[in-house]
């Protein structure tokens, strides 16, 4: 039998024989299979249940998030200059990338772009915008994608 106290007994060859899986077999393990993936319905799983579903089938988390890099918030006297974003979903081994939000004026644009903005010193919790170019003057609107392995 295929089910033992519940769970799954994976049928074994013996003596170079096939298993011995009749209708009644089958119809457990077909049973047991459906019960344990739902493909007809949404399912309510935790974040934690969520990231072992994806670790399992080696599938990366991705976030996108947005943040606003406030003009006054800009350190350093000269470039590079450096604001700091925090989020829990930054992790110090996931990937990023950092964009300009849709429909940002040209301005903010090429001020996002002068900047020549990019992100550093990631760590948990937090990363760090550096723009090697030009100080921004205006508030710039950004996106940035995170990808969790």
């Amino acid at each position: 039998m295929p089910l033992v106290n519940g769970q799954y007994t994976a049928p074994t060859w013996v003596n170079d024989s096939a298993p011995a899986i009749n209708a009644s077999e089958l119809n457990a393990m077909s049973g047991a299979i459906a019960g344990a993936v739902e493909f007809d319905r949404s399912q309510s799983l935790t974040t934690s249940q969520k990231e072992t579903a994806r670790n399992n089938i080696g599938c990366p988390s991705v976030f996108i998030k947005q943040a606003n890099l406030m003009s006054g918030n800009w350190s350093g006297a000269s470039a590079p200059y450096t604001q700091t974003i925090t989020d829990s979903d930054i992790k110090a081994y996931g990937s990023y990338v950092l964009l300009t939000c849709d429909g940002s004026s040209e301005v903010v644009f090429d001020m996002f772009t002068a900047a020549k903005i990019i992100i550093t010193n990631v760590s948990a919790g937090q990363f760090t915008a550096k723009a090697l170019g030009e100080k921004p003057t205006y508030l710039i609107p950004v996106r940035y994608v995170i990808i969790n392995p």
